[in-house]
């Protein structure tokens, strides 16, 4: 993520959560920890835990970073495993096709 990324992710806590106030140096502080991170999965991450999607949350509290990397990289996970299940169900169905002529 670069620091814009981090900035609109920020934004979007600071609307989500009114417990989430952090002063503009720790908000920053965050580019180094998530610079290594896709912005499409926090972002994903960020708004499941704003609509109270992720189990043993309290939504009343902002996520902390790690938490929300955490749930980043389950997005992820979740996601590259159902492409490769697609991709699985798309390669049988081309191996049936070559067996029914």
């Amino acid at each position: 993520m670069n620091t814009v990324e981090v900035r609109t992710l920020v934004k979007f806590l600071r609307g989500s959560f009114p417990s989430f106030q952090p002063a503009e140096d720790v908000a920053l502080s965050w580019c180094a920890v998530l610079a290594d991170e896709d912005a499409a999965d926090i972002m994903e991450a960020a708004m499941r835990f704003a609509k109270g999607r992720v189990s043993d949350h309290s939504e009343a509290f902002a996520p902390s970073t790690a938490e929300i990397v955490s749930e980043a990289h389950s997005v992820r996970f979740k996601r590259n495993e159902a492409a490769r299940e697609a991709e699985r169900i798309e390669t049988q169905r081309v191996q049936d096709e070559k067996w029914k002529v």
